[in-house]
């Protein structure tokens, strides 16, 4: 067996294992609920508390507002993992996670369901079982999560500088304004009173840029971009 199938055949098993467990969890909690209403009540209040709020003080560091998109705090990625804030769910692409605040609590704490609300409402139960947590794999995800970040954040930091570098090069590229196409342009756009400022902002003229813009295209959702001129 290859190295890629032996790892899907693990995620796959992993998957399972952890659906059965979840499920075996909520059976347990239906039944309290059905003989409990006051614990019927303090899962209610868990279940309130707003998913996109959970995963801002977590740290998840996802984008977007409706939609938030980012790496899974179980499995990692850059965009695999989202939350419908207007659903107030979460969904995993990768690892196959997903559910409201209470199943994210239990993804990211390796906790039961218990715990998860526990943690959500800051109350223990009102039947007075205590709620467990794998210590070892909540820390052990914790560091995973912290290394992963650390890695996006050392890529987004060269990527940054490598476009800084690209910009300053152009810039060292280009010619003084006055006499330019750009200032024949500013002038007709009205701002040729503010030319003399602009040239003391070390405004540059750079002949040969590509210019994109984006146009729709049928059958697809995203734009395209395209070279308008150059």
């Amino acid at each position: 067996m290859s190295g890629d199938a032996l790892a899907i055949g693990q995620l796959a098993a992993s998957v399972v294992d952890r659906a059965r467990a979840a499920m075996d969890d909520f059976y347990e909690m239906e039944a309290v609920m059905r003989d409990n209403p006051e614990f019927e009540a303090w899962v209610e209040d868990a279940r309130a508390v707003d998913i996109a709020e959970e995963a801002r003080a977590r740290g998840l560091g996802l984008r977007g507002t409706v939609e938030m998109v980012g790496p899974c705090p179980d499995c990692g990625g850059s965009d695999r993992f989202a939350i419908n804030t207007r659903k107030q769910v979460f969904n995993c692409r990768g690892c196959g996670e997903s559910g409201d605040v209470i199943a994210l609590t239990r993804l990211i704490d390796k906790s039961d369901f218990r715990a998860a609300c526990e943690h959500l409402t800051g109350k223990p139960a009102p039947d007075g079982k205590a709620g467990t947590v794998d210590q070892k794999a909540a820390l052990q995800a914790a560091a995973d999560r912290a290394a992963k970040a650390a890695q996006r954040e050392a890529e987004h930091n060269t990527w940054r500088e490598g476009e800084r570098r690209r910009a300053y090069e152009i810039w060292c590229g280009g010619a003084p304004v006055a006499g330019s196409e750009t200032a024949d342009y500013l002038a007709a756009r009205g701002l040729g009173d503010v030319l003399p400022l602009l040239a003391t902002r070390r405004l540059r003229h750079v002949n040969g840029l590509d210019y994109w813009h984006q146009r729709s295209v049928p059958g697809q959702k995203k734009p395209k971009p395209f070279v308008l001129h150059h």
